[in-house]
């Protein structure tokens, strides 16, 4: 098994940053469009996401425990970050959000559209990529909603960004890849104004089915192999770039080749926010090809479990959290 592996990775990293990948991805991939506004459909979501979950949670708890607290449970993606968003919206009634930073920018998608229709003045981005379209998109986007646009490369572990200085700041699919997650938390709360929000939505993350982002292309019943394979078997799948080739993203396997990964257990993840914000919100989605997993092979899940892992580790796939930093907070 690599859980010793990973261990020792995990433990390699403590105290250091993670360093900025080599900027070789294609922005063509990846192509830039202005989204005007938001679809109903989107809108209707967030309306009905929470009281479709209400009746839905006794179901869901029943099907695994989980040893922190949370707010809500989901089945895969099935409107928690509806749900989530909806309830982010409704604490920010009462605040003035001006000024917004999203790590992992990217291409100026929706990630940073849905922030600039509701007429933030200023946002902010950086991602570990550097992409040579950036001047390009972010003319296009201060130009179609007035506001500031400003796009940078950066770790969110060592943001180049003033203290205290933002309303808001959002991630999705930034957390589970960095190396210290103390680090890009403390950061966080430090360019956040006392009583500014941050959301995250962190995941897969990476005990669960195909937590390394490719594993599961081989098929549902390869989905742990990134945890039961020894590490020669694991790198030769993960490195095979002619199979990835075939795939709808082909870099997908670009995270497992380079470890680019947190290895937080995800009761890691919320202990490390509460040192810096109030959890004011919590999502967990539960991994539907995990809950399979573990019906169709038994033998398989005793060995995860035998091996130390608790049933929520293997199952709980993604986090979906909305934090308040401490008004007091002194970093």
């Amino acid at each position: 098994m690599r859980l010793s592996v990973i261990s020792d990775l995990k433990a390699s990293r403590n105290g250091l940053v993670q360093q900025l990948p080599p900027s070789n991805l294609d922005a063509d991939n990846w192509p830039f469009r202005i989204y005007a506004s938001e679809s109903l459909r989107q809108r209707l979501k967030r309306s009905i996401a929470p009281p479709l979950l209400f009746t839905a949670q006794p179901r869901l708890r029943r099907m695994v425990e989980i040893p922190f607290n949370y707010d809500l449970l989901t089945y895969d993606e099935r409107h928690a970050e509806a749900a989530s968003l909806r309830n982010l919206l409704r604490f920010l009634r009462r605040d003035k959000i001006e000024r917004v930073f999203i790590p992992g920018c990217f291409v100026g998608g929706e990630d940073v559209q849905f922030w600039l229709r509701r007429g933030v003045k200023r946002l902010d981005g950086i991602d570990v990529l550097d992409l040579n379209t950036w001047p390009d998109i972010t003319q296009q986007l201060a130009e179609h909603f007035m506001a500031k646009v400003n796009f940078k490369r950066a770790s969110i572990e060592e943001i180049p960004f003033e203290s205290g200085y933002y309303d808001l700041l959002c991630t999705r699919a930034v957390l589970e890849h960095v190396h210290n997650l103390d680090a890009a938390a403390r950061e966080t709360a430090r360019i956040l104004r006392p009583g500014g929000w941050a959301w995250h939505e962190i995941g897969p993350l990476y005990y669960t089915h195909s937590g390394d982002h490719c594993i599961s292309s081989y098929g549902d019943e390869h989905g742990y192999d990134h945890l039961l394979l020894d590490e020669h078997e694991y790198k030769a799948m993960v490195c095979d770039q002619e199979f990835y080739s075939n795939e709808p993203d082909p870099y997908c396997s670009y995270w497992a080749q380079h470890d680019q990964f947190s290895f937080a257990l995800p009761d890691e993840y919320i202990e490390t926010f509460t040192r810096y914000f109030n959890i004011r919100h919590t999502v967990l989605k539960l991994s539907g090809p995990g809950l399979w997993f573990r019906e169709e092979k038994p033998e398989e899940w005793s060995i995860l479990l035998d091996a130390g892992l608790r049933e929520s580790d293997l199952l709980v796939k993604s986090i979906v959290v909305i934090l308040q930093k401490h008004s007091t907070s002194l970093l």
